[in-house]
C-alpha cells in the first residue's frame, strides 16, 4: 500500500482513509526508479504484489509491495508506444473487462493525471480498487462499465471523480491511473 500511495503520488493515510498524511512513508520514489535505466536502453516498472479486481473489487491492504521490472526501452515503446517512469504494472483478477482483459493479465498502468477520456482505469471507489471502463455520457456524468455485459454498469456525476493525486476531498471515485496495455499469456 505504501509503494502505491508512492506511485500515485499520494499519502498512505489518504489513500487508506482519504484524509491526508501528517507522515511521509518513503520507500524507492519515482526520481530513483528514472534514475535506475542506464545507458542499455532498460527500462525499470514496478509490478505491485496486487490485484485489482475486474468485478468487485480488492480491498486497499491488499497492496503489499513490489518488486522492479526491466525491460528493454524497445519493449515498452513498442508494446506501450509511450513511457515514463510513473507506469508500474499489476495483476488483474476477475472476468468482468472480459474480452479486453482477461483474468489472469498484467496491465500497465500510468498514473500520471491527464484529462479522462474513454478508456479503462484502474479506481478506486469505497475502498476497493477496480479496473472498469470509464464512458464519458455528458459534461455532469460518466458510466463506469465492464465490457463483460454479464455485469451492471453505473453512473457517477463527473463532479465525484478525481485523480488520486488530486486534492478534491469530495470525490468518491479515484482515479489510479489509465491502463496503457496489457500483458496476456495463453492461447
Amino acid at each position: 500500500m505504501i509503494a502505491l500511495a508512492e506511485a500515485c503520488a499520494v499519502s498512505l493515510d489518504w489513500l487508506a482513509t482519504g484524509r491526508e498524511a501528517s507522515d511521509d512513508n518513503a520507500m524507492i520514489t519515482v526520481s530513483d526508479i528514472a534514475e535506475m535505466s542506464d545507458e542499455s536502453g532498460l527500462r525499470p516498472v514496478r509490478y505491485f504484489h496486487a490485484e485489482p479486481q475486474a468485478g468487485a473489487g480488492s480491498m486497499v491492504d491488499q497492496w503489499e509491495g513490489y518488486e522492479v521490472v526491466t525491460f528493454s526501452d524497445y519493449f515498452i515503446r513498442s508494446v506501450l508506444g509511450v513511457w515514463n517512469s510513473n507506469v508500474f504494472m499489476v495483476k488483474v483478477s476477475g472476468d468482468s473487462m472480459r474480452p479486453s482483459i482477461e483474468n489472469g493479465d498484467t496491465i500497465f498502468v500510468d498514473p500520471t493525471p491527464e484529462t479522462l477520456r474513454e478508456d479503462v482505469y484502474v479506481m478506486t471507489m469505497q475502498d476497493m480498487f477496480i479496473v472498469k471502463r470509464l464512458l464519458i455520457r455528458s459534461s455532469d456524468s460518466f458510466t463506469i462499465s465492464s465490457d463483460n455485459s454479464a455485469f451492471r454498469s453505473f453512473d457517477v456525476p463527473s463532479s465525484s471523480v478525481a485523480w488520486a493525486a488530486a486534492d478534491e476531498g469530495g470525490a468518491d471515485l479515484r482515479i489510479v491511473g489509465r491502463v496503457l496495455g496489457r500483458i496476456h499469456l495463453g492461447l
